[in-house]
C-alpha cells in the first residue's frame, strides 16, 4: 500500500486548526508549532524510511491545482 500524506504551511494550518478545534488543543501557539514541527518530521521521516511507498502532497498545490495534482498522483498509483 501507500501513504498518502499533506502537508500544509504552519502559518496556514494554525488558524485552521485553533478554529476547528475551537482552540481547544491549539490554544498554545508555542505548542501547536511544536506538534506542527513533530507531525511534519514523522512524515518526512516515513519518506525517507518507505521511499516512493508515501506520497506527500503540498495543500497549496492540491487546492490551486487539483487536477493536476490528482492526476500525477493516479499515475504514481497506477
Amino acid at each position: 500500500g501507500y501513504l498518502i500524506s499533506v502537508i500544509r504551511s504552519p502559518l496556514s494550518w494554525y488558524p485552521s486548526a485553533a478554529r476547528l478545534l475551537n482552540g481547544k488543543k491549539y490554544n498554545d501557539i508555542e505548542l501547536g508549532a511544536r506538534r506542527w514541527c513533530e507531525s511534519t518530521q514523522a512524515i518526512m521521516n516515513e519518506k525517507a524510511r518507505q521511499g516512493d511507498r508515501v506520497i506527500v502532497l503540498h495543500f497549496d498545490d492540491l487546492v490551486t491545482r487539483t487536477e493536476d495534482v490528482i492526476r500525477l498522483m493516479c499515475e504514481r498509483l497506477g
